[in-house]
């Protein structure tokens, strides 16, 4: 998985492949499972009173469908997955096949899955249009979803939890690897979840996607990690997030409520095109510039990198412009309006005005320029009327 080519070639997986070559050294003995199989070890091993274990650690399945495991099972068992939930614990194995869907209608009582350290060859991974009402035990979320040290391999096309509603789990894919798929949250709700990709290795060619998602109270985390491309499309409000990336390639945050606190880092390129930023506070992580000065600027340098239209750029500036002027970042705050005087639509006149008042003063935020220039033109008449 990790030295396939899209892996291969991205040198901020160097560290994923190391860490992951040491579980390779180690041998996997793994047993073919079945749907048929997991029911009826089910069946035989469960203890009445104690939640249903859905027992896939250390096999190989293909084509696995949770729902026929789950089905028309006794009552005593339905009764025990309501009161006391359902694990599914998937360590150590081996996921392959055309699709496997561990899609599930869940109760309030605490269900968890357990992916860790899982590879994943299945050309499709759904949990689209799963529901669950998990409330939180005190304080603490119930329910949760974990695919800690999981690998995507090539083969790997969608992850997809598409239409789901997970209120009150914890999702994370802390130090997951993805070779190139496309993992959608597209319609999908996340009320007072907590969704954590931080350390998440993801090639280039992945993308991850949150379209019309609702995100109340979500506690978004991608600190120190590397995304191929990552679209948040008509979410709104977006809550606090946590962008601190190691890598992120393309960030869009479009048609968006921005509200929160954001915290970003180490995009490449940057879209906010038709996003309401009133209210965010947005901290900025230095960088080393090409001159070696550390520099809050490549946020700018990445929003002009993305190649849109000029007038659409004229007023993503406009608006960070106001975010930095509020939290008193005023450098940015001059830097984006020298930007956004770039880039507003020039007609008649202003073609040849607005290029002049950059030169002389870069639109009056540079006093020591305009300083300068006031200083030659005065020498200038000074030595005309000399002569």
């Amino acid at each position: 998985v990790l030295d396939s080519p899209a892996c291969a070639a991205h040198p901020q997986l160097a560290e994923a492949r190391d860490a992951f070559r040491r579980y390779a050294e180690q041998p996997l003995v793994l047993a073919v499972a079945t749907a048929a199989s997991v029911r009826r070890t089910l069946i035989e091993r469960h203890e009445p009173g104690t939640p249903l274990v859905v027992d896939l650690a250390g096999t190989y399945t293909e084509d696995f469908d949770l729902a026929e495991v789950l089905a028309d099972l006794p009552t005593a068992l339905q009764a025990d997955a309501g009161a006391h939930g359902v694990r599914v614990v998937c360590r150590v194995a081996v996921v392959a096949g055309r699709r496997a869907s561990f899609r599930a209608t869940m109760g309030p009582a605490s269900w968890t899955f357990d992916f860790e350290r899982t590879i994943f060859t299945v050309s499709e991974l759904s949990f689209d249009g799963s529901h669950s009402v998990s409330p939180r035990v005190q304080g603490r979320r119930s329910s949760s979803i974990t695919f800690r040290d999981a690998a995507f391999a090539d083969s790997v096309g969608s992850i997809g939890f598409v239409g789901s509603d997970l209120g009150g789990f914890d999702l994370s894919f802390e130090d997951a690897t993805i070779a190139r798929a496309h993992m959608s949250f597209d319609g999908a709700a996340f009320a007072d979840c907590g969704l954590f990709l931080y350390q998440l290795a993801a090639a280039p060619a992945s993308t991850i996607s949150f379209v019309g998602t609702r995100m109340e109270g979500v506690q978004l985390d991608l600190s120190d990690a590397v995304v191929g491309s990552l679209l948040f499309y008509d979410v709104g409000p977006l809550p606090a997030a946590d962008f601190s990336f190691r890598r992120c390639e393309v960030l869009a945050l479009e048609n968006c409520s921005l509200t929160g606190s954001m915290k970003i880092s180490s995009v490449q390129r940057l879209s906010l095109a038709g996003s309401h930023l009133n209210g965010l506070v947005l901290y900025v992580v230095e960088r080393a510039g090409a001159r070696g000065a550390a520099s809050k600027a490549w946020l700018l340098d990445a929003l002009e990198r993305h190649g849109r239209r000029r007038g659409s750029i004229a007023d993503e500036l406009a608006a960070l412009k106001e975010v930095f002027h509020g939290m008193g970042e005023y450098d940015l705050e001059d830097d984006a309006f020298v930007r956004y005087m770039r880039h507003i639509p020039r007609r008649g006149i202003m073609r040849l005005l607005l290029p002049l008042l950059d030169v002389v003063g870069r639109f009056g935020t540079d006093p020591r320029r305009i300083l300068g220039v006031l200083a030659v033109v005065l020498l200038v008449f000074w030595a005309v009327n000399t002569a």
